[in-house]
């Protein structure tokens, strides 16, 4: 594929074998469809499963197949999130939510093969549509989708998780005027929510996680251009905030961060602070963080971070007119970086995931197309898809 601006909000899922699932958005003049990879057979196949589409969202079953939420963006649909999968042996999509809805989902698989999505929705009223955050399943059988609360405002940058018991979590914010970070959640059978921070400009860049005890900690960009942590052990209990961090510069955008919180509770942090990567972490009860590289001949972009359950952490980026980075560490304190791709493109989003076995498996894009990288056979390797 040469064809087009390839490569842009790549994601990476791995499943149960060790096999890579890539997406990403290639944009057409005005139109955008979603180009999917895999070397599930061994070898790397390279389809399109829509033939429209933007900003998807990939996650993998216990089998192995393929499970993608988009926003479709036609002139005839305007915008609308569909779910498309391999389950059956073919690619299927079906439409999901009115028309209006979908517009930056976030996907989970279960256990049990349900899929569940976050994302906004809207249902058509007179004079004005009702909008607000949506959460979509098929865990019934059948398609439904529910709005967790109504608003006026429109919302964005959806991150979801389930909790032990199966009950859906996710934080959003709202861009209508000024940004409001919020959390919403069914733990008991009805929606609830809780607002992180208001003010202009807060919220920009939220990214969260979730222990395995359900205990949920979250980051996010102030008006200040500094971090804030929120932190809510459990369903029962309310949030907590803190300034951290305060030595370091929070960039405008949202795709030089990312937060992973592992299943002992401790959150991982990797940002760019102008030409200097950093990486933070609160393991040791408060947040500290770290210059672990300086890029003097230009920034770096789609910083993506992930943690092995055996403490292993890697992390990815590109730097412009360098290539593609890689690098690991076992304390965070100490990382090892090694120049994987120098053909890697500079762009907004790479994405790194570990394999069962603790293997590396990275998405990006070259100027002819996306591209993967994986040491499953021992070093680093890059090839195009």
């Amino acid at each position: 594929m040469t064809v087009g601006d390839l490569g842009q909000y790549t994601g990476i899922a791995v499943d149960p074998s060790g096999y890579a699932h890539i997406v990403c958005q290639s944009v057409i003049y005005f139109g955008a469809y979603v180009l999917y990879a895999t070397n599930k057979p061994g070898t790397w196949t390279t389809m399109v499963p829509s033939g429209d589409g933007r900003h998807p969202s990939v996650a993998t079953d216990a089998q192995g197949n393929a499970h993608i939420a988009v926003m479709l963006a036609s002139s005839s649909i305007w915008h609308r999130l569909q779910y498309i999968t391999d389950k059956s042996g073919t690619w299927t999509s079906k439409n999901v939510g009115a028309k209006g809805s979908g517009w930056d989902p976030s996907i989970i698989v279960d256990a049990s093969g349900a899929v569940h999505i976050a994302d906004e929705v809207v249902f058509p009223a007179d004079p004005y549509e009702i909008v607000g955050p949506g959460y979509f399943t098929n865990a019934s059988g059948t398609w439904t989708t529910d709005m967790a609360f109504e608003r006026r405002d429109y919302d964005d940058h959806y991150a979801l998780a389930l909790d032990a018991a199966g009950k859906p979590r996710f934080v959003y914010y709202i861009y209508y005027n000024q940004l409001t970070t919020l959390f919403a959640t069914r733990e008991s059978g009805t929606w609830v929510s809780a607002t992180l921070d208001t003010g202009a400009d807060n919220g920009r860049g939220t990214w969260w996680g979730m222990d395995d005890a359900g205990g949920q900690q979250v980051i996010y960009a102030n008006h200040d251009s500094h971090y804030e942590y929120g932190y809510r052990p459990s369903a029962t209990e309310n949030w907590t905030y803190e300034f951290i961090l305060s030595d370091f510069f929070a960039p405008a955008t949202p795709y030089n961060k990312w937060f992973v919180v592992d299943g002992a509770g401790i959150g991982h942090f990797a940002f760019s602070d102008n030409s200097r990567c950093v990486y933070a972490t609160n393991e040791s009860g408060t947040w500290a963080g770290w210059n672990i590289d300086e890029f003097p001949s230009g920034g770096a972009s789609g910083r993506h971070l992930d943690v092995h359950h055996s403490g292993l952490e890697a992390m990815s980026f590109l730097q412009y007119e360098v290539g593609l980075y890689v690098g690991t560490s076992s304390d965070g304190s100490l990382w090892n970086f090694e120049l994987v791709d120098p053909l890697a493109e500079y762009r907004d989003v790479t994405w790194i995931a570990f394999g069962p076995g603790g293997d590396i498996h990275v998405a990006y894009s070259r100027p002819d197309g996306i591209a993967y990288a994986g040491n499953a056979s021992g070093g680093m390797e890059c090839r195009d898809r």
